[in-house]
């Protein structure tokens, strides 16, 4: 469960070249990405590491979707 994660900082608009892969509940843009050379480039406003390190707490639920978030993007990426 990603709903209601805490975002500490935000991105207004997303320039040419950026995709938006994910919005918040405003609708600005939260998981962007780019191409860069050969790979791309991922951007995640979401504090979804927080939950994951302990920095934060959540209910084991949350902890479990923010691991499984970044073993998504990690995969995005690599592949």
């Amino acid at each position: 469960e990603l709903a209601g994660t805490k975002m500490y900082d935000t991105v207004a608009w997303a320039g040419p070249g950026w995709r938006v892969l994910m919005t918040d509940s405003k609708g600005l843009p939260a998981v962007l990405e780019c191409r860069v050379g050969k790979g791309r480039g991922v951007v995640v406003m979401p504090s979804f590491e927080r939950l994951v390190s302990g920095a934060i707490t959540g209910s084991e639920q949350q902890i479990a979707a923010c691991r499984q978030f970044w073993q998504n993007v990690i995969a995005y990426v690599v592949e």
